[in-house]
C-alpha cells in the first residue's frame, strides 16, 4: 500500500510541473553567425535544484512529502556554418535526475539517468545589421521514459526523457545600443539588446500504467510554449569579458489535457497552463582563440504550475574551427 501511494504521488508531482527548465534553444543561445564550413563545438554543466512549486496562484509551495529534486545536465552542441548567413547543428544531452521524498516516515531516493532527449536545428540570417536570424528547431524523444511511465522500471528509477516531440519557429538577434570599441566580432555594441523568442508545439504522447494489477491508459495533450530570453549585454573589457542581465521562460498556450482509459471507463481533465520566468545574470569571457567560456545564475521569479528550481551553468561556447 506505501508503494502505491508513493508511486501515485510521484506520478503526479512528475506530470504536474515541468522536470527543471534548463533550455539549451535559449538558455545559451548564440546570436553571431561565422564564415562558411566553421565547425563549433560547445559544451556546458547545469546544475539544478528545487524543493518548491508555483501552484496556480502563482504561490511558491513547498512540495508535499518534503520532497526534494535535482538534475544534472551536460549539453553537448556541433553546429556547422553552411554559409555566412545559414547553420545547422544538434544538441545532445547527458541528464541525471534525483527526487527525494517521504511518504508515512519512510523516506525514498528516486534516480535516474542517461542520454536525455536530442535538438536539431537550423538558423538563417535575415538581417546583419542589426542581426535577426530564423530558427527552425525539433527535438527528438531520445530520453528513456517508457520504462517510468508504464510503471516496469525499477521503484527508484526516474525518467531522463519527456517522451514526446516538439517542433518550434523561433527568432534571435541582437539591437544595438551603443557603439562598439574592440576587435572581437562580439564587440561590434559596447551595449547591446539580444534576445530569442519563439513558438514551440508539443505534440502528443502515450503510456499505460498498471497498479494493483489494474491497468490504465493514458493520452497527455500538453499545451503549447511561447519562450523567450531577452535583456542586455555589456562589453566590460574589449575582446575579453561580457556581462549581461536577462529574463528567460516561458508562457503556456492552449489548456493541457490528460486523458484517462481504465477498465473501458475514460475520464478526461483539462488543466491550466503554465508559465515560468527567471532572471538570469551571467558572463561570457574569451579564453583563447575561437574560444569562450560563459556561465549564469538562473533564479525563478514568479511562474505558474511549474517548478521554482535555481539553475546554475558554466561551460564553453563558441570553440570552432575552420575559416
Amino acid at each position: 500500500m506505501k508503494q502505491m501511494i508513493a508511486l501515485i504521488t510521484l506520478l503526479s508531482l512528475v506530470s504536474a510541473v515541468s522536470l527543471f527548465a534548463f533550455d539549451p534553444m535559449y538558455d545559451n543561445f548564440e546570436v553571431i553567425m561565422y564564415k562558411k564550413n566553421t565547425i563549433r563545438f560547445n559544451a556546458y554543466l547545469d546544475y539544478a535544484m528545487a524543493s518548491a512549486a508555483f501552484d496556480s496562484s502563482g504561490t511558491k509551495t513547498d512540495y508535499s512529502n518534503d520532497g526534494k529534486s535535482s538534475c544534472i545536465r551536460i549539453p553537448v552542441g556541433i553546429t556547422y556554418s553552411v554559409s555566412p548567413a545559414i547553420e545547422a547543428g544538434l544538441i545532445a544531452q547527458f541528464v541525471s535526475k534525483s527526487m527525494e521524498m517521504t511518504v508515512n516516515n519512510t523516506t525514498t531516493d528516486y534516480s535516474g539517468s542517461g542520454i536525455g532527449d536530442t535538438w536539431l536545428f537550423a538558423k538563417f540570417m535575415l538581417m546583419p545589421d542589426p542581426t535577426v536570424n530564423v530558427r527552425v528547431a525539433g527535438k527528438l524523444p531520445t530520453g528513456p521514459w517508457h520504462d517510468y511511465y508504464e510503471g516496469t522500471a525499477a521503484n527508484d528509477e526516474l525518467p531522463v526523457g519527456d517522451g514526446q516531440i516538439d517542433l518550434e519557429l523561433g527568432l534571435n538577434g541582437r539591437f544595438p545600443i551603443t557603439a562598439g570599441r574592440g576587435s572581437d566580432p562580439r564587440d561590434d555594441d559596447v551595449i547591446a539588446a539580444e534576445y530569442s523568442l519563439g513558438f514551440r508545439y508539443r505534440l502528443n504522447r502515450s503510456y499505460s500504467y498498471e497498479i494493483a494489477g489494474t491497468t490504465t491508459d493514458v493520452e497527455e495533450t500538453p499545451g503549447n510554449q511561447l519562450l523567450y530570453s531577452l535583456g542586455p549585454k555589456i562589453l566590460i573589457s574589449p575582446g575579453k569579458f561580457w556581462g549581461f542581465l536577462r529574463l528567460a521562460g516561458y508562457f503556456g498556450i492552449g489548456d493541457p489535457e490528460t486523458k484517462t482509459t481504465t477498465n473501458g471507463t475514460s475520464n478526461t481533465v483539462k488543466g491550466d497552463p503554465s508559465s515560468i520566468m527567471y532572471i538570469q545574470p551571467g558572463f561570457e569571457f574569451k579564453a583563447g582563440v575561437g574560444f569562450y567560456v560563459n556561465g549564469f545564475l538562473q533564479y525563478p521569479i514568479m511562474g505558474k504550475y511549474h517548478e521554482a528550481d535555481m539553475n546554475i551553468l558554466f561551460g564553453g561556447i563558441g570553440m570552432k574551427f575552420g575559416h
